[in-house]
């Protein structure tokens, strides 16, 4: 069945045939969100949010352009939407892409959250005011009464510590 006539029918009320829609397009969104530089653990998470914001919004759909061009559309603007957002806001949510440190591999956001703590009070503090408060660095200077090339400097720092105590906790990890 031609993806038309399967929007068709569930249109028209054939519920049953949603279960369809997943197997369909898992893959082919799950491989342009790749291509688009999103990570393979925000790419599975976009794959689901597109997903379901296609089957929640299906009476929306009437045909003007191809179905397959409608939904990718919808993907395209999660791309977008996502690259518009900050750095710091993606770190703040978990996004694990965003935490990666390059030379380590994929890390869990747990382990960073529970890293964070361990950091010198002074880098603990700036993490704490650019990823939960979402302060600029700007924002996070003037409330330490520092300048911003100092708070970015302690971030920096702070990121750098971060990396290290990932690895060695995965180095931990791999000896047990």
């Amino acid at each position: 069945m031609e993806d038309e006539e399967l929007i068709r029918r569930i249109q028209a009320g054939e519920r049953g045939l949603l279960a369809e829609l997943p197997g369909r397009f898992i893959g082919p969104l799950y491989d342009f969100f790749r291509r688009n530089g999103v990570g393979e653990h925000d790419a599975e998470d976009l794959v689901q949010e597109t997903l379901l914001q296609c089957m929640a919004s299906l009476g929306a759909f009437r045909g003007k352009s191809a179905f397959r061009t409608w939904l990718f559309r919808m993907a395209k603007n999660r791309v977008i939407d996502r690259a518009r957002r900050p750095r710091h806001a993606r770190l703040a949510e978990g996004s694990e892409d965003d935490l990666a440190a390059p030379s380590h591999g994929r890390l869990r956001v747990d382990r960073v959250r529970e890293a964070v703590p361990r950091l010198i009070p002074s880098r603990r503090e700036v993490v704490r005011l650019v990823h939960e408060e979402d302060l600029t660095t700007a924002e996070a200077a003037a409330r330490l009464g520092k300048s911003e090339q100092a708070v970015r400097k302690e971030l920096s720092r702070a990121y750098a510590d971060l990396r290290d105590l990932l690895a060695a906790g995965e180095e931990e990890d791999a000896e047990e």
